[in-house]
Parts: C-alpha cells; structure tokens; sequence
C-alpha cells in the first residue's frame, strides 16, 4: 500500500510564532493601517482648526480697515458692530457685524463685511443721502433717496433738499423704511426724487403731494410746475425741465403747466396768474351773489305764479266750453236706448 500525501497549494505568507507554522493576513492588516491614517488626518486637522481659531488668524483694531464712512469714527464701527479688540478672522461673523451697522447706525445703507487673510477685516461702507424733508404735522423728517427714515421730528427744515407736503407718515423711527396712510403716494414720491435725481433735476425746493392727481414742484422757488398725474412721470419731467434748461430766462417768475402731449406747457409770468379775492372782496362777492340768486329766486317763483295762473284761466276756459257743449248736446239728445237725458227710462221712441 502506498502512502497518500496530500499536496498544498498554497502561496500565502507564513510565519513561525511560537513553533507553530501561522499564515499571515495581509489585507485585515491594511485595513488596520488605513484606520491608523485617517485617525492621525483627522488629528491633525482638528488640530488644526483649534490652532487657526485660538493662535493664528487673530486681528486687533489696527487691522480692521474701514472704507466709505463720513460720518462715524473707527470707534464707533467697531462697537456698534461687536468687533473684538483680540478677534479672530475664522470665528468672526462678517454678515452679523453688517446687520448690526446697518441697524443700529441709520446713515449706513449698505455695509460690506469681508476677511482678508491672514489678519485683516475689511468694511466698505454705503452711507446714506438726504433725499426730502416731509412736512408732518408741523415736524420735518429727512428720507433718504432709498426711503430710509433718516431724522425725525425736526424743529427746523434741512436746507439742501426740497420740503415734501401731502404725506400721512405711520413710521415715525428713525432706520425705519418710509410707511405712509396712502401707499400710492409713498410709491409715487420714491418714483418722481428717483427720476429727478437721474435726471439731474437740481432746484426743486418744493414736492406738494396733497392730490396726487394734482402733482406740484417748486422750482428754485420762482416757478410752480404743475404736471398732473404721476402718468408718464419721466416724458413731463424730461420736458419740463427742457422748457427750463432752454426756453425760459434764469429771471422768468410764474408758473408751467403741462397740459398734455398735443398741447404742450404752458408758461404763464407772475401777475398774469389767476388772481386770489382778498376776505373783504371775497364776503362782498357772497353778499353780491346772494342778493343776484334772491333776485333769481324770486323772478323765478313769479314766473311760475304767473305760468299756473295762465294755466288755471285756460283751463276754466276750456272746461267751460266743455260744459257748454255738453249742455248743448244733452238738450238735444234722445238716445235711442230709451233714456233721456237724466237717465230716466221712456222707451223706444
């Protein structure tokens, strides 16, 4: 009998542990090792973040660089925007530190907060412009030309910018948004400051809002423009101020008044306006037109005795030519009915 041997094929990696013959698993080790590696990155890299939020990184007052501000100081963009005296460019909140400029320092319009690596922090500010002074209940109160509430309840009227009347104001804080009573009109006086200031439409001193069908500027405070509507705002706005620019004298005193696109402006010099009656003239103009309409009045009521009586003699006159006729064709009658005239019955006759 021959002995069986049995044959291995096997090509693994062996080794000798304690006298005893132990195949070696390569990929469980790699395995191993791929742990190891991703531990040690993640190690690293939180170590990392903990050195670049604590060590590097780090800005004081001096490396904060502010552009566009007139008017606040340094200071006062640093505390109103919560900037640390001992910051740190990876913890900072730029979109915060806008929010808080924009709302708690109301010139500021428009804030842009950016890192700049390794240790600055930049600010680039958009301050705010006057735009109108609204007269409100005997106080002014300065808009922006974005409608930004800028100043409230001002003894006196901001020179430099044009007085706004006919506006109901419901937000009387400053930093708040422009609310009024009649949304049309807050809408149509962002329109007309917008389109005069792009058309650079200096002078007007004067936006009278009252009826906003009735739209009237101030110019320069010698002429009232007088346009109408807030329909096609911008073509009466661009004509107005080329009736100015070029047919009119820097002397001319009076008013315009557009009149519709066939019909052109009209310019009318200061006297040949319609004249305003004085108190006396006007309560003796009342007492004039009342005695006129008594006088009317009592004509009038004359006239209507005179046409009634007219008409009740015609009417006697005609109802008795009816009673006449009448008589006169009753004395005749014999109807063949078999009654006379009193309603008698005779029979046939």
């Amino acid at each position: 009998m021959k002995d069986v041997v049995k044959s291995y094929n096997d090509k693994g990696e062996y080794k000798i542990i304690n006298g005893r013959r132990v195949k070696v698993n390569r990929k469980k080790r790699r395995n191993n090792l791929k742990s190891y590696y991703a531990f040690a990155v993640i190690g690293a890299v939180v170590i990392l973040l903990i050195l670049c939020m604590t060590v590097f990184f780090k800005y004081g007052p001096d490396d904060v660089k502010i552009h566009g501000v007139t008017l606040y100081t340094k200071d006062q963009i640093i505390g109103i925007g919560g900037i640390s005296n001992d910051g740190n460019l990876v913890r900072t909140d730029t979109d915060k530190i806008a929010e808080r400029l924009k709302k708690y320092l109301v010139y500021i319009e428009e804030a842009d907060v950016e890192k700049s690596y390794p240790s600055e922090l930049l600010i680039k500010v958009t301050e705010a412009q006057k735009a109108a002074d609204v007269d409100f209940n005997g106080k002014y109160y300065v808009v922006s030309k974005k409608g930004r509430l800028l100043e409230c309840a001002n003894e006196d009227r901001t020179s430099g910018i044009p007085i706004v009347k006919g506006l109901e104001l419901k937000t009387l804080t400053p930093g708040n948004n422009l609310e009024t009573k009649d949304a049309l009109k807050n809408r149509i006086f962002k329109d007309l400051t917008n389109q005069i200031d792009q058309l650079g439409f200096k002078k007007i001193t004067e936006i009278d809002l009252t009826d906003r069908t009735n739209i009237v500027l101030t110019y320069d405070n010698r002429i009232k423009i007088y346009i109408g509507s807030s329909v096609d705002m911008d073509y009466k706005l661009k004509y107005v101020k080329a009736v100015i620019d070029e047919k009119l004298s820097d002397k001319f005193r009076g008013m315009l008044r557009y009149n519709g696109v066939n019909s052109g402006i009209s310019a009318i010099p200061e006297g040949d306006e319609p004249k305003k009656l004085t108190d006396n003239q006007t309560e003796e103009q009342t007492e004039e037109t009342a005695e006129s309409q008594a006088e009317t009045d009592e004509q009038t009521e004359q006239a209507q005795v005179d046409e009634q009586t007219e008409a009740t003699d015609q009417t006697a006159d005609y109802t008795e030519e009816q009673t006449q006729t009448t008589d006169e064709y009753t004395e005749d009658y014999q109807g063949d009915d078999g009654f006379n005239q009193n309603g008698e019955y005779e029979g046939w006759q």
